[in-house]
């Protein structure tokens, strides 16, 4: 089962698992999920997030109450992941960087998130890839991924 998600897909997913699917789907795919959570990034209610923790995936899922709880991130903290056939997490960001190169990746926005509890936390962002990867120092230890977008409201949901 763990190998029919093993790549990360930019927009759409990693390997099987989509954007866009419901939560039975992704239960129906990689079964229940080790830690559950309910939560708002916003002070309004009404804009609720599910969480999914997959503790031995090495994988979070989120999935958006105003997107009809479609899974629309993705959350990757296991070495066993591959981008663009590289397994990243773990890395250092020259390794990282060289694969933009090579892939003519060159969108890449660099955010420094350090603070005293986390010194050298660093974001690079791709827009276009809709990706983030964090840094801690030095190290990557996280991937987060997204569908891409048509306009600022309307999403490109992939293909199930």
């Amino acid at each position: 089962m763990k190998a029919k998600i093993r790549e990360i897909i930019p927009g759409e997913g990693l390997g099987a698992l989509k954007f866009g699917m419901t939560r039975n789907m992704v239960l129906a795919l990689i079964g229940e999920p080790d830690e559950k959570e309910t939560f708002s990034y916003s002070e309004t209610e009404s804009e609720m997030t599910e969480s999914w923790e997959y503790l031995e995936l090495g994988i979070s899922l989120n999935f958006d109450e105003e997107d009809d709880w479609k899974l629309v991130l993705i959350t990757v903290y296991s070495d066993y992941y591959l981008f663009k056939g590289e397994a990243i997490v773990g890395e250092g960001r020259a390794f990282l960087e060289e694969i933009f190169d090579q892939e003519g990746i060159n969108d890449v926005q660099e955010e420094d998130w350090s603070s005293e509890e986390s010194p050298r936390h660093i974001l690079l962002e791709s827009d276009a890839l809709s990706i983030n990867f964090w840094f801690s120092k030095d190290v990557l230890d996280e991937v987060q991924l997204s569908p891409q977008f048509i306009d600022d409201e309307t999403i490109k949901w992939p293909k199930l």
